[in-house]
């Protein structure tokens, strides 16, 4: 019920004790008891101590001897340790030393553990990892271990957690059916426990095992619109939309692009250049970590062209009219919901499916050209020399042919 503290020196023995040490305290006693110039011991039996100072705090202690040294144990301070939990205190510390142990030496133990808690470390671990996240991921990241895994593992020393017990939160998130979420804390979980043992406050780690315990995550694709004809009807409507204009660019260059559409959103002025008709998407903005250059087809030239009148003056060409903001994430399926496409047919982040369907098995484009433009890595032992800007020639030509090809299907090409 406190910290372990330094062996007092003793005050100079009084001719007369301050009380008689056969009488045990009153409540009304320890309340009257009051400072004088030096501090000073007061004894009840079985060795309860309290030890009144010049500041007026008073201290509730007890003596004892362990391998022929006298040692002070701290029980807690007066008035938050009441005279019955002093006693009740007392009791566990006569226990320990009853059976050999050594209860300055087992507190100051749990206080080094203290320290070392599954959410100590798991919070340095957050705070170590911040600087390569966007702040809203980081924060996602701190409340999904705040909410799922603290309440269970938090509070115990990263040291004591065995497998069986690390694996009980994880468990419970899965019986809720959020499987992918289950695998993603247990990644964070297993991070952090390495963590800990870079550190030196751990030895095994016992969240690696749990991997083969985890059920298999169900894949759920974006929901997205394949059909060329059905695909045409999506695009005549997005072109009436009768929302806001900007919205209705944006989801027109979404289907020219097949972007993310975050990347969409985030889209700088500064990053097109259109004399070489090319945007730059950098590396910090995308999922891959890499950097990928989108040709602009004469279409698109000629809707950014229009953006810019409305929103040149802005950081984002997408800019929101609420200030120099980028828009909302919901906007784009928003306005797909009010055009009649629900979630389960189409969203945003479907315009990559459906390009890359259609452009494979209508347009026969290279699948490796494909790939390219959507920014994912090509297997194989060019993968790892990818650049942002190969092959751009027959990218290039591949965007006009679907931005061609978009413009049939508006007119009604099946």
């Amino acid at each position: 019920m406190g910290k372990p503290s330094r062996i007092p020196k003793s005050p100079k023995p009084l001719k007369k004790p301050l009380r008689p040490a056969d009488k045990p305290f009153t409540v009304k006693e320890v309340e009257a008891a009051k400072p004088k110039q030096a501090r000073y011991l007061l004894w009840e039996p079985g060795g309860l101590v309290l030890e009144v100072l010049p500041s007026a705090k008073k201290v509730w202690r007890h003596r004892y001897t362990k391998y022929g040294k006298q040692h002070w144990y701290k029980l807690g301070d007066y008035p938050v340790v009441s005279l019955a939990d002093a006693r009740t205190a007392l009791a566990e510390v006569k226990v320990s030393l009853a059976k050999g142990g050594d209860p300055a030496a087992e507190k100051k133990q749990a206080r080094v553990e203290g320290a070392n808690t599954f959410k100590a470390v798991a919070l340095e671990w957050c705070e170590t990892n911040a600087a390569g996240l966007k702040p809203r991921t980081a924060k996602q990241r701190l409340d999904n271990l705040t909410n799922l895994i603290f309440p269970s593992l938090g509070h115990l020393p990263i040291a004591s957690i065995s497998a069986s017990v690390a694996l009980q939160p994880l468990k419970r998130i899965e019986a809720r059916g959020k499987h992918h979420t289950a695998r993603r804390m247990l990644q964070h979980c297993v991070a952090i426990a390495d963590y800990a043992i870079a550190k030196s406050v751990l030895k095994l780690n016992p969240f690696q095992p749990l991997r083969r315990l985890m059920k298999a995550e169900t894949v759920r694709h974006q929901p997205a619109i394949i059909k060329p004809a059905r695909f045409g009807q999506l695009l005549r409507a997005i072109d009436a939309y009768s929302g806001d204009a900007i919205t209705r660019h944006g989801l027109q260059l979404l289907a020219l692009f097949f972007v993310r559409p975050t990347e969409l959103r985030t889209m700088r002025w500064t990053a097109i250049d259109f004399e070489a008709r090319q945007w730059s998407l950098f590396a910090t903005q995308r999922k891959e970590k890499r950097e990928l250059v989108v040709p602009l087809a004469r279409q698109a030239v000629e809707i950014l062209t229009q953006l810019r009148d409305m929103t040149g003056d802005r950081t984002y060409v997408l800019g929101s009219r609420l200030g120099d903001k980028i828009l909302s994430e919901n906007t784009f399926n928003s306005a797909l919901r009010r055009m009649g496409f629900s979630g389960d047919e189409h969203v945003a982040h479907g315009f990559r499916a459906s390009a890359r369907t259609m452009m494979n098995e209508v347009l026969r484009c290279e699948g490796e050209l494909v790939e390219l433009q959507l920014g994912r890595e090509i297997p194989g032992p060019m993968s790892a020399t990818y650049n942002r800007v190969e092959r751009i020639d027959d990218r290039t030509a591949m965007m006009q042919r679907w931005a061609d090809y978009l413009d049939e299907l508006r007119g009604g090409k099946p």
